[in-house]
């Protein structure tokens, strides 16, 4: 995914999914007299989440601040970026890029980076900078997030890092951006469909051609399960489409109380399988819950129907 940052608000009209730019990257520091628009505004998200434009934010009031700030400046950087991401209505587990804008080592803004962990967790918190500072901070657990520059980095990358910016002053609607790639899904962003109190990360997505998706429905629906007690098992193990049938042929000596509760597990069994079926793609831990979803069917549906008298031979 390519991302822009920018001093000022990026027109809704030139980003988006359709553009080739779902992300943006803006201040959350204060406004300056040589960049008026700097801080990101309520609107303005508001606008961007509309577009179907996932937002991260930075921290800088200068390009030494981190190393200059020490304790004192961290822990007041940290409080403020807090207050303003809560203002901005964004998720109590917002994470803030703060900026090392500058060559330098992360020893020398090892205070700063520690007193912004005393007012906020360390799963908060990120790094952009070059790759001496962001390795360290990584290596010293000091930072969860980093966004690394081509500047100061002499041409290598921290494969830790979640975003790389490698391109800048790139005129986007008439605004300068920089420009860089994502690595990982999580890269601290507040994705569109999330809400106040989630990040909508489970959105985040990769594209499954129609024959995969079929490959993984016809794994899902073939992956061995527990399907009867330990002591029925005949075999190494079930499908979960035979444990399903099984355990509804042996339960003819159930209430039809019971019956009718398993002819809904069935029912909502179809309905998940049906959704993956319309999926245009899917992440790892969609993926893994749906199949998770269905193993834990068949094992209430045994639990209602409890041992069977004359196990029903797998075929």
């Amino acid at each position: 995914m390519l991302v822009l940052d920018a001093v000022r608000p990026i027109p809704l009209d030139a980003i988006g999914p359709k553009h080739g730019y779902p992300g943006v990257v803006r201040y959350v520091s204060p406004n300056t007299n040589e960049h008026p628009l700097k801080r990101l505004t309520t609107s303005e998200v508001t606008g961007y989440r509309l577009a179907q434009v996932a937002v991260a934010v930075v921290w800088e009031t200068g390009k030494d601040r981190a190393v200059t700030g020490g304790t004192t400046g961290g822990r007041r950087d940290g409080a403020s970026a807090h207050g303003v991401l809560a203002g901005l209505g964004m998720p109590a587990d917002m994470p803030c890029y703060f900026a090392v804008d500058i060559d330098t080592t992360g020893p020398l803004v090892a205070a700063y980076f520690r007193a912004l962990g005393d007012v906020l967790p360390v799963e908060r918190i990120g790094a952009y900078g070059g790759i001496k500072v962001l390795s360290w901070l990584f290596d010293q657990g000091l930072i969860t997030y980093g966004w690394q520059t081509s500047a100061w980095s002499s041409g290598r990358w921290d494969k830790r890092a979640q975003a790389q910016q490698y391109s800048y002053d790139v005129p986007v609607g008439g605004v300068l951006c920089d420009v860089s790639r994502t690595m990982a899904d999580d890269w601290g962003q507040w994705n569109p469909n999330g809400s106040n109190e989630d990040r909508g990360l489970i959105m985040q997505v990769d594209s499954f051609a129609p024959a995969a998706l079929a490959q993984l429905q016809e794994a899902v629906l073939s992956a061995k399960v527990q399907g009867r007690p330990a002591a029925e098992q005949a075999d190494a193990g079930l499908s979960l489409g035979w444990a399903t049938r099984g355990a509804y042929y042996r339960s003819g000596y159930v209430a039809n109380t019971a019956v009718e509760a398993i002819e809904a597990a069935l029912d909502h069994q179809a309905v998940t399988l049906g959704n993956l079926a319309t999926l245009p793609g899917g992440s790892t831990e969609q993926l893994g819950a749906l199949a998770a979803a269905w193993r834990a069917g068949a094992d209430a549906i045994d639990k209602m129907v409890g041992p069977a008298p004359d196990p029903t031979p797998a075929p």
